[in-house]
C-alpha cells in the first residue's frame, strides 16, 4: 500500500513543507503527517462550534485546504517539527497540534472531542443517546441519523482518552505498546459493516460484548431505513418508474424479492405502495 494514491498525500506533503523523503516509515516525519491529516480531517467551524468567518467558511471546513494550511505553517513558522514527534504520545499529540492549531486560529481537535463527549456523558445534553448506544436498541424515529451519530460521540470520547491511538494507531498496534486497551479500542470502533472475502453483500461486524441477535437487529434497522431513503430520493430526483435494485446490499436476491423487500419498506414509512405513484410524461 505505500505505493500510488496512497502515498500521493505525503508527497504533497513533502511538497508543502519542503522536507526530503525519509528513508523509513518510523520516521518522526511519517508521524507528522498524520497529526496534519488528523487536523485536517476535524474542522469545527459549523459543528460542532459557531461559524466565525463566513468568507472563507468552505476553506476552513475543507480537508484538503486544510492540509495545505498546516503544512505551509509548519515549513513557514515550525521546521523544527520535522522530528518533533518520537514517542506518538498524548503530551506530543496536544503540545504539537496545539501549536500548530492556534496558529490556523482554529480549535485543536482534543478540545473538540472533549465537548462532544461532555454531551455524550451521563447527564450530558445527549446522555439518553448513550443509552440507546450501550443498550444497542435505538428509537425509531430518525433511526440512522441516531445510529451513526451515537457511534461518532463514542469515537469522540475514546478520542479525547486517547487521542494518541487514533492519530497514530500503527504506532500503537505494534512492539512494546500493544496492550489489551488498544485491542479494544479498535473493536469498539471498528467497521459497522462488512462484506466476505467471497462475497459482496453487506454483514453487521460482530461486536465484543454485543449480542449476535440485538447487532443483527441493528443492522436490519439500519438498512431498513437506508432503502427507504434510496427510493424516496428517486422519487423526488429522477423521472421514471422506481428501480427496485438492493444487489448493493444482497446481490443472491431475485428481482422479485428486491422488489417485494423494497416496497415493504417504503409503503411501512409513507403508508402507500411507490407502485401507486402516478407518473407525470
Amino acid at each position: 500500500m505505500l505505493h500510488g494514491v496512497y502515498v500521493r498525500a505525503f508527497e504533497e506533503f513533502l511538497r508543502l513543507t519542503e522536507f526530503d523523503m525519509p528513508t523509513s516509515v518510523s520516521d518522526p516525519l511519517v508521524s507528522l503527517f498524520l497529526l496534519v491529516c488528523d487536523l485536517a480531517i476535524n474542522p469545527t467551524s459549523g459543528f460542532p462550534l459557531p461559524v466565525v468567518n463566513f468568507e472563507s467558511f468552505i476553506l476552513d471546513v475543507n480537508p484538503g485546504g486544510r492540509f495545505s494550511v498546516f503544512s505551509r505553517l509548519i515549513a513557514l513558522r515550525f521546521p523544527e517539527l520535522k522530528s518533533a514527534i518520537r514517542d506518538c504520545s498524548r503530551s506530543e499529540y496536544e503540545e504539537i497540534g496545539g501549536r500548530l492549531c492556534e496558529a490556523a486560529k482554529e480549535a485543536p481537535p482534543i478540545l473538540i472531542s472533549q465537548f462532544l463527549g461532555r454531551w455524550f456523558a451521563s447527564g450530558g445534553s445527549l446522555s439518553c443517546l448513550r443509552q440507546e448506544y450501550q443498550s444497542y436498541i435505538f428509537e425509531p424515529g430518525n433511526f440512522v441519523l441516531r445510529y451513526l451519530f451515537a457511534h461518532f460521540l463514542a469515537f469522540q470520547e475514546d478520542k479525547f482518552r486517547r487521542p494518541e491511538f487514533f492519530c497514530w494507531p500503527g504506532a500503537w498496534m505494534a512492539g512494546d505498546r500493544v496492550d489489551e486497551s488498544v485491542t479494544e479500542l479498535f473493536e469498539r470502533h471498528g467497521a459497522l459493516f462488512v462484506d466476505k472475502e467471497d462475497d459482496d453483500a453487506v454483514f453487521p461486524r460482530l461486536q465484543l460484548g454485543r449480542d449476535e441477535a440485538v447487532v443483527q437487529q441493528a443492522f436490519n434497522m439500519f438498512y431498513q431505513h437506508a432503502v427507504v431513503y434510496d427510493l424516496t430520493n428517486q422519487w423526488i430526483s429522477r423521472s421514471g418508474p422506481f428501480r427496485y435494485d438492493i444487489d448493493w446490499l444482497k446481490p443472491s436476491a431475485s428481482p422479485d424479492q428486491m422488489k417485494d423487500f423494497l416496497r415493504g419498506n417504503f409503503k411501512a414509512a409513507f403508508e402507500f405502495d411507490p407502485e401507486d405513484v402516478q407518473l407525470i410524461s
